[in-house]
């Protein structure tokens, strides 16, 4: 490859870390929160516009036009996402947060012992 085509190593560097830091976002409480959020609203937008009807289109209890199995399986997906992943990224968050605050609690108390054992 030339030169022309390949990115400069202060691009790759840069793209490396804004990835890193939005991986770190999302494995964070509120990135958590925001993941099943997200698929809570694909789930209300998906029953809104009715797809319900078309998930016995993916299972054939009813015969339809593919576009109808495709939204029927939208529908299915975002349905068993609300209902199954959702709450636990929930939890997960919440157990996440707990946890943080107690490393930290923990982290400063030693800290304080530290300085008091100190001569």
């Amino acid at each position: 490859m030339n030169e022309e085509t390949q990115p400069a190593r202060g691009e790759e560097a840069t793209s490396a870390v804004s990835k890193s830091r939005r991986q770190r976002h999302l494995i964070s409480p509120w990135g958590l929160v925001a993941i099943a959020a997200f698929i809570a609203m694909l789930y209300g937008i998906g029953h809104v516009l009715g797809w319900r009807e078309y998930v016995s289109s993916v299972f054939a209890t009813s015969a339809g036009p593919s576009s109808h199995i495709v939204m029927g399986l939208l529908y299915a997906i975002a349905y068993f996402g609300f209902v199954l992943v959702a709450p636990w990224l929930v939890l997960a968050a919440i157990l996440f947060l707990l946890l943080s605050n107690l490393f930290v609690r923990i982290r400063r108390h030693q800290a304080g012992m530290d300085s008091v054992d100190r001569p």
